[in-house]
């Protein structure tokens, strides 16, 4: 809070990308205790949501007419930290992403 505050003392536009894995637990969606095939799941529409959060804001930041700055809490590739790699790869692969 405290750099978007300065950010925004300097003449920007503060966009705050939240993470989307709050949002999804605080809605009741939880990994704890999921097999292996639904942890996948959960992690590829974890990774679904936030992509399209930081789009959404990309595209607002974009279409502002005062510059400005998107700040992202964790952001897409923090889902990478809670994976193996090769399940983080099977991810990818299932998905076409790279």
């Amino acid at each position: 809070v405290r750099l978007s505050e300065w950010l925004g003392s300097q003449g920007l536009r503060v966009f705050r990308v939240p993470e989307a894995a709050t949002i999804l637990m605080s809605g009741g969606a939880s990994p704890a205790g999921l097999p292996a095939e639904h942890f996948l799941r959960f992690e590829t529409d974890l990774i679904r949501l936030q992509m399209a959060i930081e789009d959404t804001f990309a595209d607002l930041s974009a279409s502002s007419t005062q510059r400005s700055i998107i700040i992202c809490d964790r952001g897409t590739m923090d889902a990478a930290a809670y994976v193996s790699p090769v399940m983080w790869q099977a991810i990818l692969d299932q998905q076409g992403w790279s």
